[in-house]
């Protein structure tokens, strides 16, 4: 009876762990398309899918509430600057305090006031090095947001998580020629891998911008985490 019953345990931990979610993906959204990111939170909530945004610009009091009420959700949010300057190139010219005072503190400050957590940071245009890192870092982000247009070449194994803080994503939209077919391969892949992968586009629509997300990719890719057991969680 005994032997009986630790194989039965036996057969349960096997199937328990068989369920665990392999691999995690990352959706991030940039810029200023708050209505269009609220209209998809419904496609987002019938997958269960956590992202992350990460708007530019003024937030006046409509965005922040936008905002708020996508946090409430489950979802994370996170800095792109005020005025969509490149870090290396304006940290080159004018210099690191310069950049966290006039682009990176404005939107902190406006996001944190309305109860937003806002220590993540995505890279306006990838453009980053290691001073940008080193310094955006010490201010207290906990992750760094950057990319590589259409290379689907950057996922990573879950288990350095852990140590990474930029996070390398690559882009969605006809602008980065996305093979959705290949995008969805690639989830397949990470879940098998248990690997993780960050993507990240701007709008999204069923016709969106060229840098956007269409709203049939968009529930391709959820569908197939999903299907897969793969985490979609933002970042934070």
């Amino acid at each position: 009876m005994k032997s009986l019953f630790w194989l039965l345990v036996a057969s349960c931990l096997v199937s328990t762990f068989s369920l665990r979610a392999q691999g995690v993906l990352f959706l991030t959204f940039d810029d200023k398309h708050w209505d269009k990111w609220i209209a998809a939170q419904p496609l987002l909530a019938k997958y269960d899918a956590h992202v992350s945004f990460f708007p530019y610009g003024y937030l006046d009091d409509a965005a922040l509430k936008t905002l708020k009420t996508l946090q409430d959700a489950g979802h994370t949010i996170g800095i792109h600057t005020l005025h969509h300057k490149n870090a290396a190139s304006f940290f080159k010219e004018y210099g690191a305090e310069a950049y966290w005072r006039d682009e990176v503190l404005p939107q902190k400050k406006r996001l944190e006031a309305v109860g937003i957590r806002a220590d993540t940071f995505a890279y306006p245009c990838s453009d980053r090095n290691d001073e940008t890192d080193r310094f955006l870092l010490a201010q207290g982000m906990t992750y760094l947001r950057s990319g590589k247009g259409g290379d689907l070449s950057v996922s990573f194994p879950v288990k350095e998580l852990a140590s990474k803080r930029v996070l390398t994503g690559f882009g969605v939209g006809t602008y980065y020629k996305t093979d959705i077919k290949k995008v969805c391969a690639l989830i397949r892949r990470i879940a098998a891998e248990d690997r993780a992968v960050v993507i990240y586009s701007h709008d999204i629509a069923a016709e969106p911008s060229k840098i956007g997300m269409r709203l049939e990719w968009l529930e391709a890719i959820l569908k197939t985490a999903k299907d897969c057991g793969v985490a979609m969680k933002g970042i934070k």
